[in-house]
């Protein structure tokens, strides 16, 4: 099992359209293609600007499979293009991840 954990540094005055995005459309998609997401996080401060979470993986071959199908699929495609012809630019200023392997003696294998 892999561990994907995400950062999406957001920018302040698109939050709310991103998380909305994010329920109506991106984590519905993610279930969809099969993705095993793990929990979705804010910052629990005021003015908190990052999206955390998690996803499992089988390996990485999974994991490049999904996001591929993920990227190219027509709902996503008409997100951005909405977003684009709307003029709205980015919602993000940069996305970090980090893969994570179990420990022999942690209790998520």
């Amino acid at each position: 099992m892999l561990y994907e954990l995400r950062t999406y540094h957001l920018i302040p005055e698109k939050i709310d359209e991103y998380m909305k995005q994010w329920a109506e459309v991106t984590h519905p998609l993610f279930v969809k293609l099969g993705f095993r997401p793990m929990g979705y996080w804010i910052e629990d401060k005021e003015g908190a600007k990052e999206l955390f979470y998690i996803l499992a993986w089988n390996d990485m071959k999974e994991r490049d499979e999904k996001f591929s199908a993920f990227q190219s699929h027509p709902e996503w495609l008409a997100v951005r293009e909405r977003r684009r012809a709307a003029g709205g630019g980015p919602t993000t200023t940069g996305i970090t991840n980090t893969f994570w392997k179990p420990t022999a003696f942690s209790p998520s294998k």
